[in-house]
């Protein structure tokens, strides 16, 4: 543990404040709040790479074939996510991920693995919040701008990556437009030059 006045070892074990880690404090705001589905056991640093050791708050899952709740595990794993980048450090989160036995009759899933809203996504190895940041590189920058963004900000990542993630995201929503405008001297229709007429201008009367 490095005190005040002590140079920097690089290494770090630090005691904290689970409550206020994970908002379950409710005077305090969460310091992260994509882990609130979670329950932080080790938060460690060494080597540039903040690691955090978690595993599920909730004693059971929700089966997504049939949406009924189960509590019956089958086994557990290891999982590890990349998560968004601390001050400029590689955060890795090291989930104590559970396997569940759905008890629906009928259900065609038997074996589920639970997911934890706000942080993992089926197969995914990064985090919900650290896909949303990769997503927003690639909308603004695409492939190879982005990835040099992205290593600037600690996020190892490729062009073909970022092109992949832009591709499957959903396109943006935008709002309906209400007024429409035509130009019409576009059409010929008008011998007026280019430009004088830019919005619906009435017929001419015979």
């Amino acid at each position: 543990m490095n005190t005040v006045g002590e140079p920097y070892s690089g290494k770090l074990n630090v005691r904290f404040d689970e409550g206020r880690l994970g908002g379950r404090r409710p005077d305090q705001p969460p310091t992260l709040p994509h882990l609130t589905a979670v329950r932080v056991d080790e938060l460690s640093h060494d080597d540039g790479v903040v690691r955090i050791s978690a595993r599920a708050r909730s004693d059971e899952a929700t089966c997504p074939a049939c949406g009924n709740a189960s509590a019956r595990v089958h086994c557990w794993y290891e999982r590890q996510l990349a998560d968004a980048p601390v001050a400029g450090r590689h955060v890795v989160i090291r989930l104590r991920a559970r396997k569940f036995i759905c008890q629906t009759r009928g259900c065609a899933r038997r074996i589920f693995v639970e997911q934890l809203a706000g942080l993992t996504v089926r197969y995914g190895r990064r985090s919900r919040q650290l896909l949303g940041l990769l997503i927003a590189i690639a909308f603004a920058l695409a492939g190879r701008a982005g990835a040099r963004l992205a290593r600037q900000a600690a996020i190892a990542v490729s062009p073909t990556t970022l092109l992949r993630l832009l591709r499957a995201a959903p396109e943006p929503r935008t709002a309906t437009p209400t007024v429409l405008g035509v130009d019409l001297t576009r059409t010929g229709d008008y011998p007026e030059p280019m430009g004088s007429r830019s919005l619906l201008s009435p017929s001419r009367s015979g």
